[in-house]
């Protein structure tokens, strides 16, 4: 599913961003060391490892559940909102990030190693400008899977630079782009400049392939890890890829470095099959020096009734990662339809630069639709609207038990109205449904 996402830190405003793009370097080091371990990535520039990181003795108890401080168990689950550990300071609890490797885990979070059998990537270093801005550079590596893989978790950490960035897994062999002569070609390994511009498409790789992940705008580490045996599957012979939006809003040259760390489970201890979903309302019209409030309603049902030839419809939603910029002031999820009509599901405040992916614990069962909510504050003199740069977005990533792939979205308002200074739009939505199916058939194995 397509989340081109961007932000144009505070930063970056100070030292005049406009966009411009100069020539970016990419330093890569063939040599390759094996495993991960637990602390950390070891050096992997440019490369791929295989290992299974152990359990910590001291975060976890006879049975493996984490222990932790009891004192942390009224503020446990906000830390974890936003994938943090929580520990004691001065004999009181507070959020604490956990390290490389480890994620928030138990009812009194506690940080301790993300379980699972790792796959590990460094992508090597890029080299930015100061000011420079990319947007559509790809990054691939082949998973060389022979076997099916199920993920359930998704470790990002870079020096900075990263914006956003959303990753996909595509059937090796399989056409994503074409090259200057026009021919059909995959998606090249290594970096895979101006990709969108070359055919690249996200929504046609997420359904030929999957979503794998995507990143919280601005931050440096996020972790997108899933309930215990819920997961996404990948194929066999399956090929990463990263459409990814590059920024340096630093005063200096930036050499960024790029790693992942894929951490998969049994396909015995599965129980819970994810597919993901996207959305979002484009008609974006901030006024300058004015506040705005944009709502949409979405009903999966029709979508889904043909998409699945009139079966029964049905969907439970375990993840959601909100999406807006720095002039963001708020975003809503919530019920629509059914018993729960209007509650609220989750509410994310102003923009800031903490990973807004959460694990809804327990999942939530969707009776007809969700309606999502955006609000901005704009002290600028320019009308905002969608996009990058200076402007904005309102959009969500979802993963969910659904038999269905739903893109849902707003491109028109048809109500604009102005009350106490915050003008409101809202418009109806338009919900695409593609048959997701969990079985799909793997790639084509790389020739010996």
């Amino acid at each position: 599913m397509s989340l081109r996402f961007c932000l144009l830190a505070v930063s970056a405003l100070v030292l005049g961003v406009t966009g411009c793009k100069t020539e970016a370097t990419v330093t890569q080091n063939d040599t390759a060391v094996a495993g991960a371990d637990a602390a950390g990535l070891q050096d992997l520039s440019g490369t791929s490892s295989t290992d299974t990181l152990p359990s910590s003795p001291d975060s976890t108890s006879d049975t493996g559940t984490p222990v932790g401080e009891p004192a942390c168990a009224p503020l446990a689950k906000d830390c974890k909102f936003i994938q943090q550990g929580c520990t004691l300071k001065d004999g009181k609890p507070k959020c604490t990030p956990c390290t490389e490797g480890q994620a928030p885990q138990g009812d009194l979070a506690v940080c301790a190693p993300i379980p699972g059998k790792v796959i590990a990537h460094d992508f090597g270093v890029l080299e930015l400008e100061v000011a420079q801005e990319e947007d559509g550079w790809c990054q691939s590596f082949a998973l060389n899977n022979a076997e099916e893989l199920w993920v359930n978790a998704v470790e990002f950490i870079s020096d900075g630079g990263y914006h956003h960035s959303n990753w996909f897994f595509v059937p090796e062999g399989s056409t994503q782009g074409t090259d200057p002569s026009g021919k059909p070609m995959e998606a090249p390994l290594g970096l895979w400049k101006n990709c969108y511009k070359e055919g690249f498409q996200e929504v046609s790789a997420a359904l030929a392939g999957g979503v794998l992940f995507a990143q919280s705008t601005q931050v440096v580490r996020d972790v997108q890890k899933f309930g215990e045996g819920i997961a996404v599957r990948i194929p066999p012979w399956q090929r990463v890829i990263g459409a990814t939006h590059l920024l340096n809003v630093y005063p200096n040259k930036l050499a960024t470095r790029l790693r992942m760390r894929i951490y998969t489970v049994p396909a015995a201890e599965v129980k819970t099959k994810l597919t993901p979903f996207r959305f979002s309302y484009y008609d974006l019209h901030i006024p300058p020096k004015g506040n705005a409030l944009v709502e949409g309603t979405c009903d999966f049902g029709p979508a889904h009734e043909k998409a699945t030839f009139g079966k029964p419809f049905g969907l439970r939603l375990h993840y959601a990662l909100p999406h807006y910029h720095r002039l963001g002031t708020s975003f809503r999820l919530a019920y629509s339809g059914g018993p729960n009509d209007g509650k609220t599901i989750f509410e994310q405040g102003a923009f800031n630069p903490d990973p807004f992916g959460h694990v809804l614990e327990p999942p939530i069962d969707v009776s007809t639709g969700l309606t999502l909510s955006c609000g901005f504050a704009n002290p600028s003199d320019d009308e905002i609207i969608w996009g990058i740069g200076k402007n904005e977005m309102c959009v969500m990533l979802g993963f969910a038990e659904s038999a269905v792939a739903y893109d849902a979205s707003v491109s028109t308002s048809d109500s604009d109205v102005t009350k106490d200074g915050t003008r409101t739009l809202k418009g109806p939505c338009k919900v695409v449904g593609y048959p997701f199916l969990q079985d799909k058939a793997g790639g084509t194995p790389p020739k010996k």
